[in-house]
């Protein structure tokens, strides 16, 4: 994706930006979901969610943007030729980062009334098809190791309670 200025050109790098923009999302969303607790909880929780933060923050500023100057003699972008927004809608949506980004704030608004462990596995699985994977072992797997060692982290060592959702009273 690139924007134009008239003497600047910033591109963003599909590839390098969604993975920090991901842990950038999830970062303040458990930042506002704890922010209550008491403070002794919160002595491990905090400074780790602000060097996540720190760190997703700079990577997606080292990696994701890049910002060039352009030529005076730069023929026109395939963005000023386009005639429609329209069309800059279809071509974004095509795009595989886009997707991604669509559906997380669906997944975090989701998330307190159905709980953390489905929809961070829907999550997980959704993403993986999106971003390309379609073994059938990969997704059978992968999700519940992920979702387990999350799990084990916050609510077995670190007593930080997920939202549970309809799971509450079952787990």
């Amino acid at each position: 994706m690139k924007f134009r200025g008239r003497k600047y050109r910033i591109s963003l790098s599909s590839g390098e930006i969604i993975i920090p923009l991901i842990a950038l999302l999830f970062v303040l969303s458990y930042y506002f979901e704890v922010i209550n607790l008491s403070p002794k909880t919160l002595l491990l929780v905090k400074p780790t969610l602000y060097l996540c933060f720190i760190l997703s923050l700079f990577i997606f500023f080292k990696d994701g943007i890049k910002v060039s100057k352009i030529p005076k003699s730069a023929p026109p972008t395939l963005e000023h030729n386009l005639p429609g927004l329209a069309k800059k809608i279809g071509i974004l949506l095509r795009n595989k980062t886009t997707r991604v980004i669509l559906i997380t704030p669906i997944a975090f608004l989701a998330i307190e009334k159905l709980g953390f462990i489905p929809i961070a596995f829907l999550y997980i699985i959704f993403t993986m098809y999106l971003l390309g994977q379609r073994k059938v072992l990969i997704f059978i797997f992968i999700p519940p190791v992920i979702l387990l060692a999350i799990y084990f982290v916050f609510q077995v060592y670190l007593h930080v309670p997920l939202p549970m959702g309809i799971l509450k009273g079952v787990w």
